[in-house]
């Protein structure tokens, strides 16, 4: 395929993305991490004793992402904290004001420059050895000088839009500096390219790389399947005798543009991880008045577990509120909606005891935060504690990625009236017909609910 080609191809992936989607989960974080950093590290850099590093992430736990993931992030903290000035004078070379330009914003020749001063002071640590992982942390370090000309780098999201548009890969042999001059590169090409089919968006580099970002998991060799989008709005009017078929078969065109291997790494394997920590830390507590929540967010794999719940940590961190001020009341209410046997054959509740669960724990749980007033964030939160049963028959539940797929494929919405526990059975009922859909074509996955959610997560932000 020529470039040409390709960059037509990656245009009808584009199309299939919500402006408005781009701007509030990607723009708008990595415009307020800019923010947060040079808020955290303007009196900072004239000293040598104290970690900002690990306090920036400690009091706001969104911005652990801003380093290429936490593990980096903890690299670098671990470093302040054996070498503060050394790290110090690195962060001073790094984001130092350049004299050359009126609004001190250094070119890219003299940041290219700083990247390999800055990778030479960098430990080769795990998690710090290959030039792109560097590149990862270095970039959105450089963040704080501009995000909108300087945006976050990581290797795998790159390698698939170069792969999407035919555009060269790298040398092999690429160096930090070398990689980033290269991605920026691209992206100049993906605005230009925009502009020349009469775009409004992406206007910059920072909407450049946000786009590259979503649509990450995109399969290169999926030819033209992406324009499914496209075709799920136009079933969605047709009758519904019509549309319950063709928005199912739109729906699996986009399903085939995925690539397995990102489903499982990027969603399986965190929500059955976040389903045995969550069992770890939860087994003998229980029986206590100790806060698990507050412990547990101390923890590396909390992080995760975070990532999976409806909302986020702000509804985490309300029930470790709850549990601070009622802790007998909240270890009862958790006994009850984790509690396995209910007389059924198996080991598992069935869904209606679960159904029943949800009702009851949710009439223990307070309506005083805003994050916990509609039914669908409160199912969020309990949706996610369910996964300590069994992430497979009962993964978690968000509004909106929900209401996404269920237009896509022309399913029935549930009732405006809704409770929580009929969003839920609303929501399992889509992934059983999901699975069953995936089985009559013939495919492989998704083979189960598990399965299923993770896909409906990963197609949560294609355009209806």
């Amino acid at each position: 395929m020529s470039e040409a080609a390709g960059w037509g191809a990656y245009f009808a992936l584009v199309r299939t993305l919500e402006w408005r989607v781009v701007e509030s989960e990607e723009l708008n974080r990595k415009r307020a991490t800019e923010r947060f950093l040079r808020s955290v590290t303007n009196e900072v850099l004239s000293s040598s004793n104290r970690n900002w590093i690990y306090n920036a992430a400690k009091a706001d736990r969104k911005n652990l992402e801003f380093c290429g993931g936490w593990r980096k992030t903890e690299a670098l903290a671990k470093w302040y904290g054996e070498e503060p000035r050394r790290v110090a004078a690195a962060l001073r070379g790094l984001w130092a004001p350049y004299d050359g330009s009126p609004d001190g914003l250094p070119p890219r020749d003299e940041v290219f420059a700083r990247i390999r001063i800055f990778a030479t002071q960098l430990p080769f640590v795990r998690n710090l050895r290959g030039a792109g992982g560097r590149m990862a942390l270095t970039s959105a370090l450089l963040m704080r000088i501009s995000a909108e000309h300087y945006p976050p780098f990581k290797v795998r999201m790159f390698a698939t839009a170069y792969e999407h548009t035919d555009h060269s890969q790298p040398p092999q042999d690429a160096d930090e500096a070398t990689l980033y001059e290269h991605a920026l590169e691209f992206l100049d090409k993906f605005v230009e390219e925009a502009r020349a089919r009469g775009l409004e968006w992406p206007s910059n580099l920072l909407e450049a790389q946000s786009v590259v970002h979503m649509l990450r998991y995109s399969d290169p060799n999926a030819g033209g399947r992406p324009r499914a989008a496209e075709s799920c709005r136009q079933v969605a009017h047709q009758p519904d005798s019509v549309s319950a078929s063709a928005g199912w078969d739109a729906y699996f065109a986009l399903v085939r543009n995925l690539k397995w291997a990102a489903v499982e790494s990027d969603e399986l394997q965190y929500k059955r991880t976040a389903e045995r920590y969550l069992r770890s830390v939860t087994n003998e507590v229980l029986s206590s008045k100790e806060n698990w929540i507050d412990a547990a967010r101390d923890r590396g794999s909390f992080r995760r577990y975070l990532n999976i719940l409806g909302g986020g940590w702000r509804r985490m961190t309300y029930l470790a509120k709850w549990w601070d001020e009622e802790p007998e009341r909240v270890a009862a209410a958790l006994r009850d909606l984790w509690a396995l046997h209910d007389g059924s054959s198996g080991e598992l509740p069935s869904r209606d005891e679960v159904f029943t669960r949800i009702r009851r724990f949710n009439k223990e749980l307070p309506f005083v935060d805003k994050n916990l007033r509609r039914p669908g964030g409160r199912l969020g939160l309990i949706s996610a504690l369910l996964i300590r049963i069994s992430v497979e028959h009962y993964p978690p539940f968000k509004v909106r990625m929900f209401t996404t797929a269920y237009e896509l494929t022309n399913y029935p919405k549930p009732p405006d009236d809704a409770d929580e526990a009929t969003l839920y059975k609303h929501a399992l009922e889509f992934l059983d017909q999901f699975v069953e859909e995936a089985r009559a074509r013939g495919l492989e996955w998704p083979s189960n609910l598990l399965e299923a959610e993770s896909v409906v997560h990963m197609l949560r932000h294609t355009a209806t």
